[in-house]
C-alpha cells in the first residue's frame, strides 16, 4: 500500500503532539518505513524551534541520556503512543541536539546499535557518491572536474570552466573565440559520482551517478539542444534572441525530444531501461516520441513514459526527485531495479537469484548513509538477506 508524504505541518504537528489519534496513525505508518528522510529531520528541528528548545549537550549528557533512553526502549517500558511526548519532556530539559535519540524514540524497533553505526562509517567500500566529473572536449582532450578548489579556473580550447562558491562548476565560453556549433563537449559522471553544473546559457543541470550531457560549443540562435542519457534534473533559464523572441530548449534523449522555454524538470534516460521517464515539476514542456512521431504537453505534476508509445500519468514530485534531495524513494519496486540504483551509487556489482529479482521493495533511505547500512535495513524487511563482499552486493534468501 502506498502511503502519501505528509505535507509539513502535519509532520510538524505530529513531533508537537497536537494531532488527533487518526492523523497520528497516518504519521506513525509513514515513520516506520521512512524515518530516515531528510525532510522528516527538518521537521523535527522545526518543531524543536518552535518549543524553543536551544540547549545543546555536552558528551557526557548525550551519553547518560542515549543509555537511559535505550535501556527504555529495549525493555519496552514505554509505549508507543507515550513516546513521543516522552522524548521532547527529556530533550526539553537536557539535550536538545540528540536529534539521533528522538528518532530512535520514535521507532525502536527499527533502531541499530551504536557500534553498527560507527562500523558503517568506516567503511571504505559503499560510501555514497560524490561530486565526480569528466569534461570531455571537442578536441577529444579530457578534464577531470572532481578535484577542482573554489575559485580555480581551466581553460582549453576557449572554454572556460570555473567553480563558484557554490561547489557549481560553470562552464563558459572565452570572450572573442571563434565557436562552432558542430564542435560539441561532453560532461559526465561516472558510477559512484553525481555533479551540478551550469550550462554556458545560465540553465543549470544536477547529474545523477552514470549520467551524461553534450551541449555545443555555441548554441543556435534559434534553439538551444542537448543530449542526454542517465538521469538528470534541468532548471532551464529563460533566454530570448535580439528580437525579444524566446529561445526554446531541446533535450534529446534516445527515442524522445523535449521541447522547453523556461522551466524545471526530471529525465531518466539510463540505455537499460525500456522507457524513457520526464517529470515535470514548473512550468511546460512538450514530449515527442522519434518512434511514433506522437507527442504530448505536460503540466507540473505529470510524467510522461515513452517506449513504443507515450504514457502519462500523475506523480508526486517530491518523490521522483527524492535521488536529487539526497534519499531513495522505493514504492513497490522490484529488487533488481532497487539494486541497479544502488550499485550505480556506491559503484558496486550485484548477485541476485533470478526468483528474487522481482521482490517488491517499498522505503525511503537517505544517500548518505553508508553501503552497509542501507543492506542492513533492506535484509531487515525479512523478504531476502543482502551483504557485501568485497564490492559486489551478494542476495540470498
Amino acid at each position: 500500500m502506498q502511503i502519501a508524504i505528509p505535507n509539513r505541518d502535519m509532520l510538524v504537528n505530529y513531533f508537537l503532539g497536537t494531532l488527533g489519534k487518526e492523523e497520528e496513525e497516518v504519521i506513525d505508518a509513514f515513520l516506520a518505513l521512512h524515518i530516515e528522510l531528510e525532510y522528516v529531520d527538518s521537521c523535527l528541528v522545526e518543531a524543536m524551534d518552535k518549543m524553543e528548545i536551544t540547549t545543546f549537550p555536552n558528551a557526557f549528557q548525550k551519553e547518560r541520556v542515549w543509555n537511559m533512553l535505550l535501556q527504555k526502549m529495549e525493555s519496552h517500558e514505554l509505549p508507543k503512543r507515550k513516546l513521543r511526548q516522552s522524548w521532547f519532556r527529556v530533550l526539553t530539559g537536557v539535550a536538545a541536539a540528540v536529534i539521533l535519540v528522538a528518532f530512535s524514540i520514535i521507532c525502536y524497533t527499527r533502531m541499530q546499535s551504536r557500534d553498527a553505526v560507527e562500523a558503517d562509517l568506516k567503511t571504505i567500500v559503499g560510501a555514497p557518491a560524490g561530486n565526480k566529473a569528466n569534461l570531455k572536449l571537442a578536441d577529444g582532450r579530457a578534464i577531470s572536474l572532481s578535484d577542482a578548489s573554489a575559485g580555480n579556473m581551466i581553460e582549453h580550447s576557449g572554454i572556460r570552466v570555473l567553480k563558484n562558491a557554490s561547489g557549481e562548476m560553470e562552464i563558459k565560453i572565452a570572450e572573442g573565440k571563434q565557436t562552432s556549433q558542430n564542435a560539441f563537449h561532453r560532461i559526465s559522471t561516472p558510477r559512484g559520482g553525481r555533479f551540478k553544473v551550469v550550462l554556458p546559457d545560465g540553465s543549470l543541470a544536477w547529474l545523477n551517478a552514470e549520467s551524461a550531457i553534450r551541449f555545443p560549443e555555441n548554441f543556435m540562435a534559434n534553439q538551444r539542444r542537448v543530449n542526454v542519457s542517465g538521469e538528470i534534473y534541468f532548471e532551464i533559464a529563460k533566454v530570448k534572441n535580439e528580437n525579444q523572441e524566446a529561445i526554446p530548449f531541446v533535450v534529446e534523449s534516445g527515442r524522445q525530444e523535449i521541447r522547453v522555454l523556461g522551466t524545471h524538470f526530471n529525465v531518466q534516460a539510463y540505455p537499460e531501461n525500456q522507457e524513457i521517464e520526464t517529470t515535470l515539476i514548473e512550468g511546460r514542456v512538450q514530449v515527442l516520441s522519434k518512434t511514433s512521431g506522437k507527442s504530448v504537453i505536460l503540466i507540473p505534476g505529470q510524467q510522461a513514459k515513452v517506449g513504443q508509445n507515450i504514457q502519462v500519468k500523475e506523480v508526486i514530485n517530491e518523490e521522483v526527485l527524492a535521488w536529487k534531495n539526497g534519499d531513495f524513494f522505493f514504492q513497490d519496486d522490484e529488487l533488481q531495479q532497487v539494486l541497479t540504483d544502488i550499485s550505480r551509487w556506491y559503484d558496486v556489482d550485484f548477485e541476485c537469484p533470478e526468483r528474487l529479482k522481482k521482490i517488491k521493495i517499498s522505503g525511503i533511505v537517505s544517500r548518505e548513509k553508508s553501503l552497509d547500512s542501507i543492506l542492513k535495513r533492506l535484509s531487515s524487511l525479512g523478504k531476502a538477506h543482502l551483504e557485501l563482499k568485497g564490492r559486489r552486493i551478494i542476495v540470498k534468501e
